[in-house]
């Protein structure tokens, strides 16, 4: 059974990237698309059997931080992957206290992609090692 994937990035080219590359992924079913999280794609997806989001936030990540702990606060099983410009520590340390279940940077996005989803639609909770 394909997992069930929301995907967030507010750039436009990215986004069509993500979309064409899972789009690729028989083990990927993309529920929607988007440039903007969206509530109503969040219920829809946590009605689904282990939902993944992917989802790629802006730089600085301050805001879209507090808001993945606003969203797993109220949807705690939505497992999400987080991608982001950055390598640093700090960053990855504070998504998976959010609530993150995967940190990913751009520069490994295309080889660590659809092993961190198959992985986290697994995980009963914490997060995963990539």
């Amino acid at each position: 059974m394909p997992i069930s994937t929301l995907v967030i990035s507010h750039n436009p080219v990215l986004l069509h990237q993500l979309e064409r590359f899972l789009a690729q992924e028989e083990s990927v079913e993309i529920m929607a698309a988007t440039q903007e999280l969206m509530w109503p794609s969040l219920q829809m997806l946590a009605q689904a059997d282990n939902p993944v989001v992917v989802w790629a936030m802006r730089w600085p990540l301050c805001e879209d931080i507090k808001l993945l702990q606003t969203v797993h606060h109220r949807y705690p099983d939505l497992k999400f992957i987080v991608v982001s410009p950055l390598e640093a520590d700090d960053y990855e340390t504070a998504v998976l206290e959010a609530g993150g279940t995967a940190y990913l940077t751009e520069r490994n996005l295309i080889n660590a992609l659809i092993p961190a989803i198959c992985g986290v639609a697994q995980v009963q909770g914490g997060y995963v090692s990539l």
